[in-house]
C-alpha cells in the first residue's frame, strides 16, 4: 500500500498596503462618516439648548 500525497500549492501574496491614498482606506472612511455624524450631532445640540436664565426671580 502507497500513500498518496496531494500536490502542494504555493500561493504568492503581494504586499498590497501602499496602493491608493490613506483616505481610501475603509478605516478610515468610517471614521471621518462617525466624526462627521457626531459633530452634526453636536451642532444640533448647542443649537436647540435653553438660553440662560436672567437672573431675576
Amino acid at each position: 500500500m502507497g500513500l498518496a500525497t496531494a500536490p502542494v500549492a504555493l500561493a504568492v501574496q503581494q504586499d498590497t498596503t501602499a496602493v491608493g491614498a490613506w483616505y481610501t482606506h475603509p478605516a478610515w472612511t468610517a471614521l471621518g462618516i462617525v466624526t462627521l455624524v457626531l459633530l452634526i450631532v453636536l451642532i444640533s445640540r448647542v443649537g436647540r439648548r435653553e438660553p440662560p436664565n436672567s437672573g431675576s426671580g
